[in-house]
């Protein structure tokens, strides 16, 4: 349980300095994605879903390993990991669970 909600806290942290990194130095990456908040990327309504899933795939394409900041290659590898251990906590406790 704890490394999911570490895994959740990561991501989150992760994702915000990635969209951070991406204003201030590659306005034009960020220009591409839809120039996505931490609210927007949040939210749930349906109208920012388009720019969640347009992060999403960006984050999990190989777009920030073509930038030549190694500051957001690393960020988006944060992010990825992050979300493959929350995957892999949610299996497990999913597992745990049913015994």
């Amino acid at each position: 349980m704890l490394v999911l909600l570490a895994a959740m806290a990561g991501g989150w942290l992760c994702r915000g300095l990635l969209l951070r990194a991406l204003r201030a130095r590659h306005p034009l990456e960020f220009e591409g994605l839809g120039r996505p908040s931490n609210r927007n990327l949040e939210s749930l309504l349906p109208k920012h879903g388009d720019r969640q899933l347009r992060f999403w795939k960006y984050i999990w394409g190989d777009q920030p390993l073509q930038v030549a900041d190694p500051s957001v290659t690393r960020l988006a590898w944060a992010a990825r990991g992050c979300d493959v251990a929350m995957v892999a906590s949610v299996v497990v406790l999913f597992m745990t669970a049913g015994r």
